[in-house]
């Protein structure tokens, strides 16, 4: 690591901002979505203790090819609404932000097989993206972060050397054009507080994923970084987050590690702190693998972002009672690597989900509002701004003296004792937003099924009995009606005859009082809201259902739907793109 000089030791203090980003993707990435409108409205930057923006400036000369220790893949102007995914044999993967000059400039890790990518986008509302070329790297990066430092962007992205994970840096003047950062020092673990070198059980030194921001107490630059300590066991994972600083990226000083229950999980991927009226949060994703189960109040076996948090930024940090912040149970991968960036007043979410369960493919996810409730806990939210994206749908509504299903003011009701029963609420629909008031007085399960053909759908489930909310892919028994799908409508590499629940979770669900209900459908993602509250997200199977109808669904008892809206995600025509519409994204 060479000599360690702490930040009083030489160097100058420079203007800093703060920001975050992901994985790069080459030049077979399909931007699968058509153009949307942007949303108009005043950005600011983002970060912990943000410093003052850079100056606006005119678009500097590209470095001397002499001087580029990595090359660009340009791509068209191409544009994405809300998902990106990745062409087939490549990826997407974690991902981080910064907000430069009203501009959200999305970073991401994009490598395939033969070559280091880092995957560049900017759009100016969170939903619509245009491509920039891709940055190749000479080696295959873990992810990393851009910071503002002053009239430059500083990448730093984590390296493999001689088994062990580090952190080189790079630095541009227009997020584009990437060269070393001059002086720079790599970044790597050293003991007494960190592991430095592979042991019997660990092949591989952890330490990745850093996370920098700026102290004006100090004048440094800080880094936390997940990390290994020598201690390894059952009891005791070993995972740390480690946290150094610098003054001027020439020389690193280790400082001991944060305080908190870090030695609980497996790993602590891509940490972020963030800073909220006053509280203070670390945030990481990890999962249950490798013999650790993370049973939380809602999720059995869950997978995903999770929160530490503190009084101060010092910490001690602990748990809380919900850790999980966005994430999937059943031990399966959905979303993960959530991050946040500050717009205007408001912290948003943002996150990839993981496309398929047996590949390391994603694409990146709808936003969510980030909100504090009253135990200052974290909760992510629905973002209205994704109803600017949309157009109202037309809804279909039972006779008013029908039976079983009869329409009420704004919605249907239904009662069926012994079977179950539906309503086909809308035609041929994809790309969605349903949003409803589910009421029930007896019924057991109320559903919301979507892209249903005769025998077929996607189920999503407020079971009463049960407590819980679940997706399922469903079919329907011609005078049953829908049920557990048992007849290979999933890949044939699932065994036949199993109940295919995508995730579920466990909620507060009440007999007799209404519970809004909200479906975001988008190609092959399914998310769900409750009382506006995210609790799920799922990437359907391939081959998957793309279209169908709408359905209302309950089984055992009486149960109103009211309230009830459809808006359906449809992309502008070329001669619209100018005409954009407007939409305030945080309404009241």
């Amino acid at each position: 690591m060479g000599r360690v000089r702490g930040c009083g030791e030489g160097g100058r203090s420079r203007s800093r901002g703060s920001a975050t980003t992901e994985r790069g993707e080459a030049s077979r990435v399909i931007w699968i979505f058509t153009p949307w409108a942007h949303l108009k409205r005043p950005i600011s930057s983002s970060g912990l203790r943000p410093g003052p923006h850079h100056e606006k400036r005119s678009p500097p000369p590209p470095f001397p090819p002499s001087l580029a220790a990595c090359s660009l893949v340009p791509h068209p102007s191409t544009f994405a609404a809300m998902i990106i995914r990745p062409a087939d044999g490549e990826t997407l993967w974690d991902s981080w932000m910064l907000e430069a000059d009203g501009l959200f400039h999305l970073f991401y890790l994009a490598s395939n097989r033969s070559e280091g990518r880092i995957g560049h986008a900017v759009g100016s509302d969170l939903l619509t993206w245009e491509r920039r070329p891709d940055l190749v790297l000479p080696f295959h990066p873990y992810t990393g972060m851009v910071v503002a430092d002053g009239k430059r962007f500083i990448l730093a992205i984590g390296e493999m050397l001689d088994a062990v994970q580090t952190t080189v840096f790079y630095e541009s003047t227009d997020l584009e054009h990437w060269r070393p950062l001059r002086g720079a020092a790599r970044l790597r673990p050293a003991g007494p507080w960190y592991l430095e070198r592979p042991d019997q059980w660990r092949p591989l030194v952890p330490w990745r994923d850093p996370f920098l921001y700026h102290s004006d107490e100090d004048g440094c630059w800080h880094a936390i970084v997940y990390a290994g300590r020598p201690e390894f066991g059952p009891d005791d994972t070993g995972a740390t987050l480690a946290h150094a600083r610098t003054r001027d990226f020439t020389s690193w000083q280790l400082l001991p590690p944060l305080d908190t229950p870090s030695n609980r999980f497996y790993h602590l991927e891509v940490p972020e702190l963030v800073s909220i009226e006053g509280s203070h949060y670390l945030l990481f994703s990890t999962g249950s693998a490798y013999g650790i189960r993370w049973d939380t109040p809602g999720r059995r076996e869950s997978v995903g972002t999770y929160y530490f948090k503190a009084n101060s930024m010092e910490g001690p940090y602990e748990l809380p009672a919900d850790p999980l912040l966005v994430g999937a149970g059943l031990g399966r991968m959905g979303p993960y690597v959530a991050r946040t960036i500050k717009v205007g007043r408001h912290w948003m979410l943002y996150h990839h989900n993981r496309w398929h369960q047996d590949a390391w493919e994603g694409a990146w996810g709808f936003p969510k509002q980030l909100r504090q409730d009253h135990q200052r806990d974290l909760r992510a939210e629905f973002w209205p701004a994704l109803y600017a994206l949309t157009r109202p749908a037309a809804i279909y509504y039972p006779p008013v003296g029908g039976h079983p299903w009869r329409s009420t003011a704004g919605g249907a009701a239904a009662q069926a004792q012994s079977m179950g029963t539906s309503f086909r609420l809308a035609g041929e629909e994809s790309d969605l937003i349903l949003a409803c008031r589910l009421c029930s007085a007896s019924a057991q399960r109320c559903s919301v099924a979507l892209r249903t053909s005769a025998s077929k759908g996607v189920l999503v489930t407020l079971d009463f009995a049960a407590g819980t909310l679940e997706i399922a892919l469903s079919h329907r028994h011609p005078i049953a009606g829908w049920g557990r799908d048992r007849t290979g409508f999933v890949p044939d590499s699932r065994a036949r005859g199993d109940p295919h629940t995508l995730d579920r979770c466990e909620v507060a669900l009440t007999f007799s009082v209404p519970h809004q209900l909200t479906v975001v459908a988008r190609h092959e993602c399914i998310e769900v809201y409750l009382e506006n509250q995210w609790k799920l997200t799922t990437m359907l199977p391939t081959p998957m259902v793309s279209t169908g109808g709408i359905e209302l669904v309950l089984e055992r008892g009486a149960a109103e739907f009211s309230d009830i809206s459809l808006h359906r995600f449809e992309p502008l025509k070329p001669s619209e793109r100018s005409g954009e519409r407007r939409l305030d994204p945080f309404p009241g």
